[in-house]
This record gives structure tokens, C-alpha cells and sequence, in this order.
């Protein structure tokens, strides 16, 4: 992946993670769909498979009333389908409730994770407010640089994806371990 968003990075596929927000599932699903057709599109020209059994994706809500587990939608990576999930899912090694309090959720879990710390600290900061969206979803980066160690890139994405590198100067910071 050379020279994406002004960087040249060794990425591990496995920690790839995109970040859509909407104003309901269809239209996270909508934003997300072309990200995952560039990166199947570059999975075919540089060999790497996509395997939708290892991948997850997960549908935050903000607040209670938004919540309905009836309405479903498949993402297309690759040759599978991937459902987006409405459980409980772990990031960073902890479980996440999708029930939004979920600035306390991650400030909370960043008290107790030693580890990675820094980064839950950073989403908790960002907040999410129910005036400006009722959907979200969060995901991290990890990737290897050729020199030195590892980069961490928490996103939070409180509005349309519209460009996904404008998005990503937007939203994002970068934390070398």
C-alpha cells in the first residue's frame, strides 16, 4: 500500500479496520461499501486474500430508541458477505457494549487497560453527541513502518464518509509505541 493518505507503510491485513457513520444502518453500509471495493480491488492486484470469516463489522448506536435488531445488511468484502453485527464486540482486548454511553464505556476502559491505553483515551475525548448523529462505528489502524515501531491510528467518524482521505486527516491521530 505505497503512498496512501502521505504514507508508505507495511499494513497487516488482519488490522485493517474502516470507520462509516450515518443516519442508520443503510447508509453506514452505503459509505462503507466503496472502501471495501478499493481494498478488494488492491487485495487482487497484490495477491493478499480477504478472509470474511476472520473479519468482523459492528454497528454502534448512540442512544436507546435508535436500536433495532430487525434491520440487517451485508457488507461485500472480496467474494463473501459480512454481516454487520448488533453485539457486543471486543476492541483492544476489551468488550465494547454497543448501547451508547459509550464515552464512559471508553474512558472507563482505558482506566483499566494498561496497554494501549492512549488510544481509548483519545475516543473517549472525541464523544459522540446525539444532536449530530445516531450512528457510528469505530475501528483502529495498526500497521508496521519500515523504520521504528508501531503506529496506532484510532478513528471516530462522527459524520458522512464523504472522501476516505479527507476523512482520515480529519479524524484521526497517530500515536508511535
Amino acid at each position: 500500500m505505497d503512498n496512501i493518505y502521505s504514507a508508505s507503510a507495511l499494513m497487516h491485513a488482519d488490522d485493517l479496520t474502516l470507520v462509516a457513520s450515518g443516519a442508520d444502518i443503510h447508509a453506514c453500509a452505503a459509505a462503507m461499501q466503496p472502501a471495501l471495493s478499493l481494498i478488494t480491488k488492491w487485495a487482487a492486484e497484490h495477491s493478499p486474500k480477504i478472509n470474511v470469516g476472520k473479519s468482523e463489522s459492528a454497528l454502534f448506536y448512540i442512544s436507546l430508541h435508535t436500536r433495532s435488531e430487525e434491520d440487517m445488511v451485508d457488507l461485500l468484502p472480496g467474494n463473501g458477505n459480512l454481516r454487520i453485527q448488533s453485539r457486543p464486540v471486543r476492541l483492544l482486548d476489551t468488550t465494547v457494549e454497543q448501547l451508547l454511553n459509550f464515552r464512559t464505556h471508553a474512558s472507563n476502559a482505558a482506566k483499566q487497560t494498561m496497554l494501549r491505553r492512549y488510544q481509548l483515551k483519545l475516543v473517549a475525548q472525541a464523544g459522540a453527541s446525539h444532536h449530530t448523529m445516531r450512528y457510528f462505528s469505530i475501528g483502529y489502524v495498526h500497521s508496521v513502518p519500515l523504520y521504528c515501531g508501531d503506529a496506532i491510528v484510532p478513528c471516530l467518524a462522527p459524520t458522512y464518509l464523504h472522501n476516505m482521505e479527507v476523512r482520515y486527516r480529519d479524524s484521526c491521530k497517530t500515536f508511535f509505541a
